[in-house]
């Protein structure tokens, strides 16, 4: 039984609640009241200070986590070399080839003007606007020692085999593209010398409860909201009939709060149309949005109660369960997560029904003329919604693929199936194990990342600074439950399984950014390189060097639309990291009288492939973590519709592109 000082005399001034519980409990007021439970007086008050359960720093105190670019101005810089005594190269802190591979030195891009000239480089004057003709003087020449084959070389895959003669890289200006960008020139291995765009800041200020306190968002997106659905406020009555006149699954104005039972319960309640239901005063998702600390406590005396009950299976929108024990997925923990992180899909049962809808045209339209099908306008949110990541652990909601892709240039059949990581039924992998680690026994093992507030915890960030480097928080990765194990990680003794590791990427190519942390994993004693295959096959859709062109422009065209991309604050230059920005408008995809999923109407393939490129990478954001085999297998089943719709050759090899495979993705994978 917990005791009376440890709950029941404890309040927050700031909900209102001067005091709780007995006579004398009335008579204190202020912080004190709230020291009772958050201090270090307690077992549970050094679980729940609030200057280390990191709140303050979660994506749900602060609105939408999500780091913006500022523009700095050109200094110069110093472009790879030639340069055949290697001492010479690493004593100003370059690296160096070796004659084997052409005795190229690169400096790192902190080098001085002097340690390039040192060094015996030759330093390259800023260049205001990249933009000039011909378009690659922010991107001198540079030399680079050459990848075995020579295809597999930075400048060859940016560049096109005609860049790299010998040692010496030529920048051209890549297909699609205006002029050589930032992200190309130093995925290419280059020394950018233009104006350069740098990642700045933390979470965005403000909270996204102010905007999204109506219309259905309010559910997951305001406390009051999540309190509401987890009460069951806006469940439905269980049958299909019924289901979706409740906001719960409907994003439509018709939808009604409240069960559609509501007026046979008692006392019956009258159901409210959702235009009415609006969160005045919304509150960003907080304690009391998961946790009741005033109810009656759990047997432990410890941890606070939860909202719903630890165990409790949640069945998301498109029939994932988590925590179901019959189908082997009985995850106790994250089930907190689950209930609001998942493919939206509104009145729809699955992907591909919401997908038809968006083309589907008057019966009987045609093309053109008098009963013409019209246009849809892809809107830049148009996607699986955000966060759907419970939906991807457990391999449901991507845009799947069946049959026979075909087009000009031939046609693959697809394999029909997908297949899951072991995250998906390992009990042990759970939102909670990877995105909370922080307790005080873990101060050894978290790579000095301490009790640090931002990083895990109730922040729920899994990565975060050390001694200026960015670093992944590996040690949920070592959970053991149960004896079951998911990888081996240094400092868990016990931990077993392939083995997982922070790693920092070592220069930007596509998507990945020089010096970003990820968590690098191990098959046996090699690297799996997923996240180089996620790169690859992101590129071949959306590629971040070359103005973000590729297979989803050319599938837009191929529909009969346009596509664009968000741009960085000067409005011109395109974001690399290939934000979608909907059609352009008056340019939107065809509709058709009958769409079909069966690989044969271009819209219906466009908005598959937009489907898969957002749900694997900005919706998804683990960049394969989550569930690397069905990301994997989804993006090249999208990449591989895609070249045969778009006329691109994907060879003999049978329920295989290669258009689509290249140093890292060698099969379907």
């Amino acid at each position: 039984m917990r005791s009376a000082l440890s709950f029941a005399s404890c309040g927050l001034v700031v909900l209102g609640l001067s005091a709780c519980g007995s006579a004398r409990d009335s008579a204190q007021t202020g912080t004190n009241f709230c020291f009772n439970c958050h201090s270090e007086t307690s077992a549970l008050g050094i679980k729940i200070k609030w200057a280390e359960a990191g709140y303050a720093n979660s994506v749900h105190f602060g609105g939408q986590v999500e780091r913006d670019y500022i523009q700095v101005n050109a200094i110069g810089g110093c472009p790879p070399f030639v340069q055949a005594t290697a001492a010479t190269c690493t004593a100003q802190g370059g690296t160096h080839s070796g004659a084997a591979g052409g005795n190229v030195c690169t400096m790192p891009a902190s080098a001085s003007e002097a340690q390039c000239v040192l060094a015996g480089g030759a330093v390259a004057g800023p260049v205001a606007d990249p933009q000039l003709a011909p378009g690659i003087a922010a991107c001198p020449p540079f030399q680079q020692a050459p990848s075995t084959p020579v295809t597999n070389s930075p400048c060859v895959k940016v560049f096109g085999a005609g860049a790299l003669v010998g040692t010496a890289c030529t920048p051209v200006v890549p297909t699609g593209a205006t002029y050589v960008t930032q992200n190309a020139c130093q995925s290419a291995g280059g020394a950018w010398v233009g104006p350069a765009y740098v990642l700045a800041g933390e979470d965005k200020a403000g909270s996204n409860a102010f905007y999204a306190n109506s219309g259905g968002c309010q559910m997951c997106h305001t406390q009051e909201g999540f309190r509401k659905r987890v009460s069951g406020a806006y469940d439905d009555d269980g049958t299909a009939a019924a289901r979706y006149g409740s906001i719960k699954f409907a994003w439509d104005p018709n939808a009604l709060q409240g069960s559609p039972s509501s007026l046979s319960a008692t006392p019956p309640v009258t159901p409210t149309p959702l235009t009415k239901d609006v969160i005045l005063n919304p509150s960003p998702l907080g304690c009391f949005g998961c946790h009741t600390p005033h109810g009656i406590g759990t047997v432990d005396n410890v941890h606070l109660d939860q909202t719903i009950p630890v165990g409790t299976a949640i069945t998301t929108q498109t029939g994932a369960i988590w925590g179901n024990a019959s189908t082997g997925t009985n995850k106790a923990k994250g089930h907190m997560c689950a209930e609001c992180h998942q493919v939206r899909l509104n009145t729809f049962t699955t992907s591909s029904a919401s997908i038809l809808a968006n083309v589907a045209g008057a019966a009987g339209c045609t093309p053109t003329g008098p009963t013409a099908c019209g246009k849809f306008n892809v809107s830049a949110p148009y996607g699986p919604h955000h966060g759907p990541q419970t939906d991807m652990f457990l391999g449901k909601g991507g845009a799947q693929y069946t049959g026979t892709s075909t087009g000009t240039a031939g046609s693959v059949a697809f394999a029909g199936t997908y297949r899951n990581s072991p995250h998906t039924t390992n009990v042990n992998a759970d939102c909670i194990s990877c995105h909370m680690q922080d307790d005080f026994s873990d101060i050894n093992v978290t790579g000095s990342f301490s009790v640090n507030a931002a990083v895990g915890g109730h922040s729920f960030t899994n990565k975060g600074i050390v001694h200026g480097a960015e670093k992944a928080l590996v040690i949920g990765c070592g959970s053991i439950t149960d004896t079951i194990g998911c990888h081996t990680v240094a400092g868990v003794a016990t931990s077993t399984g392939n083995k997982v590791v922070s790693a920092n990427i070592a220069r930007t190519i596509g998507y990945l950014q020089a010096g970003d942390a990820y968590f690098q994993k191990f098959n046996g004693g090699a690297d799996s390189n997923y996240h180089l295959k996620m790169n690859e096959l992101l590129t071949k859709l959306a590629n971040p060097s070359a103005d973000c062109t590729g297979l989803i422009n050319s599938a837009a065209i191929a529909a009969g639309g346009k596509f664009t991309w968000l741009t960085m604050p000067d409005g011109v230059t395109i974001d690399p990291r290939c934000l979608d920005n909907g059609t352009l408008a008056g340019a939107g995809i065809n509709k058709a009288a009958a769409p079909a999923d069966d690989n044969t109407n271009a819209s219906v393939r466009f908005l598959k492939a937009l489907w898969n490129f957002k749900f694997a990478n900005k919706e998804d954001k683990s960049f394969g973590v989550h569930n690397t085999t069905y990301a994997l297998e989804l993006l090249y089943d999208t990449c591989t519709d895609l070249a045969v719709l778009t006329g691109e050759a994907c060879g003999a090899n049978v329920g295989r592109c290669s258009f689509c495979e290249g140093q890292f993705v060698t099969t379907r994978p």
